[in-house]
């Protein structure tokens, strides 16, 4: 948990900046827009973060740790998802505010603690920690599912389904791909695994220019 700051710091930050930028805006269309815009921003900048935590998390865990808890490693990427997770439900919240139908964020925390309860019964006997970080996410993916069904109709916002795909691929695919195919230790597999992570950047580039011409455009003359 506390190796996952750097998520930790970044979801905390957009916890207490989101709503009050998000409720400021009374025109309902520019709240849809900028709604989506600021998810799909949200998904780059914490897949950044996950993505090297991912990649370069066992020489985190050695620096910073006792060698008994380098284990860790394996949890950390878990964790570290499971809270970007969480400050991505924030937005569903505040969707759920905005359409005045908050209690339905109720049935989303039950249906994730259900299946939180589920997958830590069955993951961590198998997986150990890493069952634990699982579970935590599978919690959190039914929690967005379930608040978006329950509030998409009364409050719509028209996320990118296509780009934010393209993005989860780029940052899931250079991440998966790195942990199991690059070295895992030396100086050579942190070299290449610090490159690996160098290219989801540089993969992502035309996405980010475009999000920022578009989170830009409202302010042009």
């Amino acid at each position: 948990m506390k190796l996952a700051t750097l998520v930790i710091v970044a979801v905390r930050g957009f916890q207490y900046a989101w709503p009050p930028l998000a409720y400021s805006i009374a025109d309902e269309d520019e709240a849809r827009h900028l709604y989506a815009l600021v998810t799909t921003a949200y998904v780059i900048v914490t897949g950044l973060v996950v993505a090297g935590l991912t990649l370069l998390g066992r020489w985190v865990v050695r620096l910073l740790t006792a060698p008994a808890f380098y284990a860790a490693h394996e949890a950390l990427p878990w964790v570290a998802l499971g809270w970007a997770l969480y400050g991505l439900f924030l937005v569903f919240v505040t969707i759920a505010g905005r359409a005045k139908v908050t209690t339905r964020t109720f049935p989303a925390a039950i249906v994730g603690l259900a299946v939180n309860v589920a997958g830590l019964a069955l993951l961590v006997g198998p997986l150990g920690p890493s069952g634990a970080g699982i579970a935590l996410c599978a919690a959190y993916v039914a929690m967005l599912v379930v608040v978006h069904v329950l509030t998409r109709r009364l409050f719509t916002v028209p996320f990118d389904w296509p780009r934010l795909a393209r993005v989860v691929a780029i940052v899931g695919g250079i991440s998966v791909a790195g942990e199991l195919l690059l070295p895992t230790s030396g100086v050579e597999g942190f070299a290449l695994r610090a490159l690996a992570l160098a290219a989801v950047p540089v993969a992502l580039a035309p996405e980010l220019l475009r999000l920022r011409r578009e989170l830009l455009a409202p302010a042009a003359p």
